[in-house]
């Protein structure tokens, strides 16, 4: 999987609610910058490069754990 569609892909489930609350674009782009390394610059440039398992692993994580810590959250 490329750094680009687990950008896509963390967007897509934090919008879609299937996990827990509304999470937003800026909340993603903090976790993947977080567990990548990569800004939003870095991620236009290098957005086909395959990202590694255990950054993924990593970024899915902590992205539902936000998800469903904000699940009760009236904001």
């Amino acid at each position: 999987m490329t750094l680009r569609e687990v950008y896509q892909l963390g967007k897509k489930q934090a919008q879609s609610g299937e996990i827990g609350a509304y999470c937003t674009d800026f909340d993603v782009l903090c976790l993947f910058e977080h567990c990548f390394g990569r800004d939003r610059q870095a991620l236009i440039v290098h957005g086909a490069e395959r990202a590694s398992r255990p950054q993924m692993e990593t970024f899915f994580s902590l992205l539902k754990k936000r998800l469903l810590e904000n699940r009760y959250s009236i904001f």
